[in-house]
């Protein structure tokens, strides 16, 4: 979790200052790989996107001209802070609870387990933000509730994503069992475990219970 919480503040600062339109000033670029869904690989400097920027400023050297990319043709961001990597992905997101299932248009999220299930995160803009937008007070509290994890002061929301899956899906606190003993429901020993609630596979253990998914899928 260190690296998440030190990575993130540096990330977040860059995509307040490099929101899209602007060209970027100069220090609003790092260093990145941009990996195209064409199959193509770019090496350059990039601006960190903000949550719901639909375009990527990203240049080729340091003192190339910017060009921007259609983020829907990203398969995934890469920067580099340090020894660390960061990968960034431009998602749809599905908020799904017992009682009812929101799409959300796409979003950038960032990997922070890789497996058969993946498993991402951000800091709460989807419940903030895009409810906001939609001037829907009472269902932002319920979705902000149920979705935001507060982390050493830090909001975050968890996305479990697996190939060929069209939504990443939120995972909520609230109605936990029902939604993901679901997501998990092709190894039902897992999943049975989910939905009785058993010690060790509540909401609170999904980064567990994901490593678990993970484990026995590459048996």
């Amino acid at each position: 979790m260190f690296m998440k919480l030190s990575v993130l503040f540096v990330l977040m600062t860059a995509a307040v200052v490099g929101m899209a339109g602007e060209a970027g000033a100069a220090d609003d670029y790092r260093e990145a790989v941009m990996e195209m869904t064409d199959g193509k690989v770019l090496e350059g400097w990039a601006v960190v996107p903000g949550w719901f920027d639909s375009r990527v400023l990203f240049r080729a050297s340091e003192d190339a001209k910017a060009l921007r990319y259609d983020a829907r043709k990203v398969r995934a961001l890469v920067f580099f802070e340090g020894d660390e990597e960061v990968e960034m992905v431009y998602a749809q997101c599905d908020f799904a609870v017992s009682f009812t299932s929101m799409k959300i248009e796409y979003g950038w999220v960032i990997a922070l387990k890789h497996g058969a299930a993946m498993l991402y995160y951000q800091d709460g803009a989807y419940t903030d933000d895009y409810l906001r937008r939609k001037n829907n007070v009472l269902t932002m509290a319920i979705f902000s509730s149920n979705f935001v994890r507060k982390e050493n002061g830090v909001d975050f929301t968890y996305f479990v994503h697996r190939e060929g899956e069209k939504y990443f899906r939120a995972i909520p606190r609230e109605g936990f069992a029902g939604v993901m003993s679901k997501y998990f429901k092709d190894y039902p020993e897992l999943a049975a475990r989910i939905k009785q609630g058993e010690e060790g596979y509540t909401g609170v253990d999904f980064e567990a219970i994901i490593e678990e998914y993970n484990a026995w899928r590459g048996r």
